[in-house]
């Protein structure tokens, strides 16, 4: 096997593949056999006309092919397998304009400088060649989408996942395509992140999905997907087919890169965003975003020194002078205000206009508000007063609606049309 090519242009057709084969890797059903099988490696092959590169890490394979239209240039065609981080190590031996010849000789695959074959670097050859899974030629679900969109989407909600394995059920990202918008959402059970992008001038997204993408390869799909060419992917599902050998799998594949995703068997439900996004409520309190990002810094401030397990923060709308007083349950005090502007204000009328209303929740929701959110524009609270948890009786659930954060459409420059929410429940504890 024999081959030419440009390091950078190497180095983006080996990231994702080496992503793949070294970060979220499944471990054998039998833990004396470790790893997964073909955990840590890369099988390159060579063709006249393309460079693929596989891996397979058990819940992820992925195909990444460069062609000869963009630089490569076979001269022997072959097959090798070595390891991922080796490789990954190796490139950053070369400087990224550098031109490459990268052939197997003997046992190793050794890549040089194409002006100077003197300076390489050699790589041990694994005496094994990487099998992915059969892909699947009939799909239960399918949709095209403008990749930097989806990009973004996926990077705008992945903070908000679960991270706490009691709540599996909660550790993937939901995914929602209509024609020409997209939805993303993830949350932890208690909290909820929803992003919405559209365009109605043109194709985003071509066809009705909804998809779950388990939390494990989240990071995979937007490190494959953020900086490989191409204006628009597929999202595809397929059921298992045990006739023909496929797997249950989503299928995300574009001109360079086909990725696709296993073990999906135990994220089945999501909660209907729809609902939880179409309530009304008795308070509606619209302040600048801005105001937040101090309120952010300051009860982060206040978790030095506080050793409870719970960290909470209490919002009391003062609803005759127009602000909101926020206070946490810590030593170090924190009592700040946010004005809210009255022209915008919903209110309950039962009640007199001295009464003033509050919630309390988790601290950290607060300051993810400040980090997450957007940074300037409005956003309004919507919610109900938890002094009405007092009168259910003690033998009563003692529930209420999650709050929720809205932020205004916003119109980017490339015409795509965003809306931003935050969902996250009420906290009882002081």
């Amino acid at each position: 096997m024999k081959f030419r090519i440009n390091t950078k242009q190497f180095n983006q057709a080996v990231a994702p593949a080496a992503d793949v084969a070294l970060k979220n890797v499944l471990r054998d059903n039998d833990e004396e056999n470790g790893l997964f099988y073909y955990a840590h490696m890369l099988t390159i092959e060579a063709s006249s006309t393309v460079l693929n590169i596989r891996s397979y890490g058990g819940c992820a394979s992925i195909s990444v092919k460069v062609h000869d239209t963009k630089g490569y240039v076979c001269e022997d065609g072959g097959v090798v397998t070595i390891k991922a981080k080796e490789l990954i190590d190796a490139l950053k031996f070369f400087s990224p304009m550098a031109n490459l010849s990268v052939c197997k000789e003997n046992y190793q695959l050794k890549l040089s400088l194409e002006s100077d074959h003197k300076v390489f670097v050699e790589i041990p050859v694994i005496n094994i060649n990487i099998e992915c899974p059969r892909l699947p030629k009939i799909f239960e679900q399918k949709t095209v989408v403008d990749r930097m969109c989806f990009v973004r989407g996926l990077k705008k909600v992945a903070y908000a996942m679960a991270e706490d394995e009691k709540m599996f059920s909660y550790m993937c990202l939901l995914f929602e395509s209509w024609k020409n918008k997209m939805r993303f959402t993830a949350g932890s059970g208690a909290r909820f992140a929803i992003f919405e992008i559209a365009d109605y001038r043109q194709i985003i997204s071509t066809d009705e999905v909804k998809i779950l993408f388990p939390k494990q390869n989240v990071g995979n799909i937007i490190r494959a997907f953020n900086n490989i060419g191409g204006s628009t992917m597929q999202v595809n599902t397929a059921e298992v087919d045990p006739i023909n050998g496929v797997y249950e799998q989503i299928v995300l594949d574009n001109d360079s890169v086909v990725l696709a995703l296993y073990g999906l068997e135990r994220y089945t439900k999501y909660p209907d965003m729809n609902e939880l996004l179409n309530r009304n409520y008795p308070y509606q309190i619209s302040t600048r975003a801005k105001d937040w990002g101090q309120i952010g810094k300051a009860i982060h401030a206040t978790r030095s020194g506080h050793d409870k397990v719970i960290h909470n923060t209490r919002i009391t709308a003062d609803l005759l002078h127009g602000y909101f007083n926020i206070r946490t349950n810590t030593k170090k005090q924190l009592k700040k205000r946010v004005d809210f502007e009255l022209g915008r204000l919903v209110a309950d009328t039962s009640k007199d206009k001295t009464y003033q209303p509050w919630i309390c929740c988790n601290s950290t929701y607060m300051e993810e508000l400040a980090r997450k959110g957007y940074k300037d524009g409005i956003m309004t609270l919507h919610f109900g007063d938890q002094a009405k948890l007092a009168e259910i009786p003690e033998d009563k659930p003692k529930q209420m609606k999650p709050v929720i954060v809205t932020y205004p459409e916003r119109v980017n420059r490339d015409g795509t049309v965003e809306k931003y929410a935050v969902l996250f429940t009420i906290s009882n504890k002081w």
